[in-house]
């Protein structure tokens, strides 16, 4: 009987551990992550950034939102579609999910409590942007 209880422990500390694994394997405290981003700048041609936050900048430039929580769920609108869904966060990538199917994918250069500098990437493209978000 011990060995038993010894054993669904094992196996119990074993599961649980392969899922906090993967809750932390990302390269940012993901308390930072948490929250509603909006994206204010967006890489242009000539290596400089454009304020999408300006009047002029939201004429061209939807104001765009993704939102992520602590559950892993994620929603976003804007620019780049309206959808929700799940997300991974591995390393320094956060992987989007949107009806099950793989969406959108951050490589995240830099991670605050308030701004992220990140290089964007749909799904079957293999053109990139990088943007700067402010979290709201």
């Amino acid at each position: 009987m011990k060995k038993a209880v010894f054993l669904l422990l094992m196996i119990a500390t074993i599961l649980s551990g392969c899922s906090k694994d993967e809750n932390t394997s990302f390269d940012f405290d993901i308390n930072l992550l948490y929250g509603t981003w909006r994206v204010t700048h967006v890489m242009q041609s000539n290596g400089t950034y454009f304020d999408v936050t300006t009047n002029v900048g939201e004429s061209v430039f939807e104001p765009t939102y993704a939102i992520f929580n602590a559950d892993g769920s994620y929603s976003g609108s804007g620019e780049f579609g309206t959808g929700s869904g799940t997300y991974t966060a591995i390393g320094k990538t956060i992987t989007t999910f949107v009806s099950g199917k793989e969406y959108l994918k951050y490589d995240v250069v830099s991670l605050t409590g308030t701004t992220a500098e990140l290089i964007m990437s749909e799904t079957g493209s293999t053109s990139t942007l990088k943007i700067k978000v402010t979290k709201q």
